[in-house]
């Protein structure tokens, strides 16, 4: 039943969702020991229980389907077999990879250098995790060939960054010394703190770097700008959502 409720309420926070979903389960198939948890009835139930949570709101899509999809064009997606958007779409997934991955390995390496390549033996459930990674990485890189997606956001990479360092740490668990753990727990820290002043500090320093931060767009003086102009007019049309929906606010 806990596993049936992430199911639901995965899919309904997050249509993407899917995807883990779904490498997850295949990662689960192809490692042995853990293939009865899968292939039994209380998995059925699950599925079920997961399929009725999603149930309504999947209903409103198919009854929706224009105002369901409106967003679909953030993910720039081109006529099928488009070879320069989907090329456009898997550079900028690498990039994302790179970035995301790269730094996190640079560390291990530093920190792990005389036993980096020797890696504990997988267990059932780093087994599970390590491929269901991979699971991730294949289905999203088939559907950004398949769809010519070009629009792959940073996010979506947020799976690796946060299941990796689990993987990396168990696979390198034999030789997790006193040392190193009080590193990584303080690496951990400090990126914490960085990315909590970080966060607010991209908005407060948004004009003195010449940035362009939408959190820091002046909409409300925009708007009290056009109001004149406004209250005159049956309809206004904008640009995009952002522009649109925050004028209609203010």
């Amino acid at each position: 039943c806990l596993f049936a409720a992430c199911v639901g309420l995965g899919m309904l926070a997050k249509y993407n969702f899917a995807i883990l979903w779904l490498a997850l389960m295949l990662a689960g198939l192809s490692v042995a020991p853990l293939r009865p948890l899968l292939l039994n009835r209380k998995m059925l139930v699950a599925l079920l229980i997961g399929l009725a949570i999603c149930a309504p709101h999947v209903l409103w899509v198919w009854q929706h389907q224009e105002l369901a999809f409106s967003h679909m064009y953030k993910l720039k997606l081109a006529e099928s077999g488009n070879g320069l958007a989907a090329a456009a779409g898997l550079k900028k997934w690498f990039e994302v990879i790179f970035l995301d991955v790269g730094p996190m390995l640079g560390l291990l390496v530093l920190l792990f250098w005389k036993d980096v390549t020797r890696l504990a033996v997988a267990t059932p459930k780093d087994k599970l995790l390590w491929r269901t990674l991979f699971g991730i990485l294949v289905l999203v890189t088939a559907n950004i060939v398949w769809f010519s997606a070009s629009g792959v956001r940073e996010r979506y990479a947020q799976p690796l960054f946060v299941w990796l360092p689990v993987w990396l740490v168990a696979a390198l668990r034999e030789h997790l010394s006193h040392g190193r753990v009080k590193v990584l727990v303080a690496l951990a820290a400090v990126s914490a703190i960085g990315i909590v002043l970080a966060a607010p500090g991209r908005v407060l320093l948004t004009e003195p770097l010449g940035k362009n931060e939408i959190l820091n767009t002046p909409f409300r003086k925009l708007a009290q700008r056009l109001k004149p102009e406004v209250d005159k007019a049956d309809c206004l049309i904008a640009e995009n959502h952002i522009l649109g929906g925050n004028l209609r606010l203010w």
